[in-house]
């Protein structure tokens, strides 16, 4: 209704627990006031964004720096996993109610 643009992104990491909450801790200061971040499962976190799919990829290399830093300084062995990004996108009303429905799905870790 207010025209915004949202997308909602599925990020899946190795389970390598510890480097995954060094990450989940240190997030929220990266992120802009209008992102939101949960973490439904162990080893996902899921990010709101609003605004145009342009901005996201400066956003994702912030989290893939955090992601290396993390699993290096907790000593774990190279090569650095990567994270598989799912994405889901809300550009209007149109949108809306697919938008929903897979956020919920996401959020109940289906």
């Amino acid at each position: 209704r207010d025209g915004l643009r949202f997308a909602l992104h599925r990020l899946t990491f190795p389970r390598k627990l510890a480097a995954l909450d060094r990450l989940a801790e240190s997030m929220p200061s990266h992120l802009r006031d209008t992102d939101c971040m949960c973490r439904p499962a162990p080893e996902r976190i899921l990010l709101l964004t609003a605004g145009s799919r342009d901005h996201f990829p400066f956003l994702r290399r912030r989290i893939l720096a955090q992601w290396q830093e993390a699993w290096t300084d907790l000593g774990f062995e190279r090569p650095i996993p990567g994270i598989t990004d799912e994405r889901v996108e809300m550009t209007g009303v149109d949108d809306a109610e697919a938008f929903l429905a897979r956020a919920g799905e996401w959020m109940a870790n289906l």
